[in-house]
């Protein structure tokens, strides 16, 4: 026999690289498909019989014949196990009579040993060439197990990572499905507090609209009589029944100033404020204004001075809630300022479309902690003058929400001891008199 190839067997891995080379060999010599398969089956079958623990099981391949070219011929031997412990080999294989190509022949040297051969046609090929197709074949074979066997790690740690993944995202979601009952429950929770306190701002609000309008009749009846009073309608008055009776009507006008400003505070909460949007100028809002806060002034030499509008356009919004935003912020100027004056200016901002009105003192101004208060309900501020000038606290909280009804906003800019700057910006058009520009009202920007 001229030998081609040999290996001995220690594991499966090489078994199955036997079948390859077997395989590749009967294919380059031509040999019948039929025994080519029938001797891979038998040599296959036989040399995974011949795996041991003892080890000593080797595959020899060789060819037979003139010229090497008769037969191709395998010697499987081992020491697996007694051949009578394993049957006759021809009745284990059953090559023999299924497929009479593949001849058995049991070795006299090795008892254990089996001898397989299989007819080649008469189809030359160098002894050289045969080899190393074998040696490539088995390490072609060997390579491929072991990728197979790296495949396989890496799909069993693939399917390792996707399981605790897997067990992540199970983790999540429930975690995720507390939290979602938890937020429903937050909600349910926010749902029933938001309730609550809608009726609550409700009851306020009918409470502050109903009393309001029951102190507004006795008040006006106040005012009414105290102004007869001092108009000697019905007689004349002595200086100290008249100076007791200024101080009857002022009380009134206060308590009547208070009524006005938590009936439209209520408004606001209840939002049933309605904007009345007209096309004005400022300077006509300047001379009505000018007219109605000229007896505020007194004798105290406090000046009002209004600045005369430049390149404000006409406006088109609630000309009577602007008024009453810069009367709160004029009365309060006056109401602290000693010496000096109080500026009343207007100045159109073409970025934003929209004017600036801003109430400029010489007054006592405001330490920087305070301001934040200013604009809440009912706040007052602590100091001698604010001893000696009452307020109820809503003018300003009530001058801020207007200024948001019109889509504006308030501001205030103060030192103690250097005067204030309270400003509202409101937009030029409000959004509501969109309709009325669309009904045909001209419109100079």
């Amino acid at each position: 026999m001229t030998p081609i190839f040999g290996l001995e067997l220690r594991s499966g891995l090489d078994a199955i690289a036997v079948r390859r080379v077997i395989r590749v060999l009967a294919e380059r010599l031509t040999c019948d498909v039929v025994d080519r398969i029938a001797l891979e089956v038998a040599a296959t079958d036989a040399a995974f019989d011949a795996l041991g623990p003892g080890g000593g099981s080797r595959v020899d391949i060789g060819l037979d014949g003139p010229a090497g070219h008769g037969a191709l011929r395998i010697r499987i031997s081992g020491t697996a196990s007694d051949p009578a412990s394993r049957g006759d080999p021809a009745s284990r294989i059953a090559a023999s009579t299924v497929l009479p190509c593949v001849v058995l022949e049991p070795s006299e040297e090795d008892k254990g040993a089996i001898v397989m051969r299989v007819a080649v046609p008469d189809n030359p090929c160098a002894i050289d060439e045969l080899r190393r197709i074998a040696s490539e074949q088995s390490a072609c074979a060997l390579l491929t197990v072991d990728e197979s066997r790296a495949q396989n790690r890496s799909v069993l740690l693939g399917l390792l990572e996707m399981h605790a993944r897997r067990s992540d995202v199970e983790r999540l979601r429930r975690e995720l499905d507390e939290t979602n009952r938890g937020v429903l429950a937050l909600y349910a929770e926010l749902d029933e507090k938001s309730a609550e306190l809608r009726r609550a701002v409700d009851v306020r609000t009918r409470f502050i609209s109903y009393v309001s309008h029951e102190f507004r009749t006795p008040v006006n009846s106040i005012l009414a009589l105290s102004r007869m009073l001092l108009d000697r309608l019905d007689g004349g008055l002595t200086a100290e029944q008249e100076k007791q009776v200024a101080f009857i009507r002022k009380g009134a006008e206060q308590l009547a100033e208070l009524v006005s400003d938590l009936l439209d505070l209520a408004r606001i909460d209840a939002g049933k404020v309605v904007i009345r949007s007209t096309r004005f100028l400022v300077a006509d809002l300047f001379a009505a204004l000018r007219g109605m806060m000229r007896p505020l002034t007194g004798t105290n030499g406090v000046a009002l001075v209004f600045d005369e509008p430049a390149d404000v356009p006409p406006l088109m919004t609630d000309e009577s809630k602007i008024a009453q935003v810069l009367r709160n912020f004029i009365a309060n100027a006056l109401k602290f300022t000693e010496k000096g004056e109080v500026r009343v200016a207007a100045r159109l901002d073409g970025h934003s479309g929209s004017v600036v009105f801003s109430v400029v003192d010489t007054g006592i101004g405001i330490a920087q902690q305070d301001q934040e208060h200013l604009f809440k309900d009912w706040s007052q501020l602590d100091g001698p003058i604010h001893a000696r000038v009452k307020g109820a606290g809503l003018g300003l909280s009530l001058s801020k929400r207007l200024a948001e009804v019109l889509g504006g906003a308030v501001s205030v800019a103060s030192i103690r001891g250097g005067g204030s700057t309270f400003s509202v910006r409101i937009p030029l058009v409000h959004p509501d008199a969109g309709v009325l520009i669309e009904q045909g009202e001209k419109w100079p920007c």
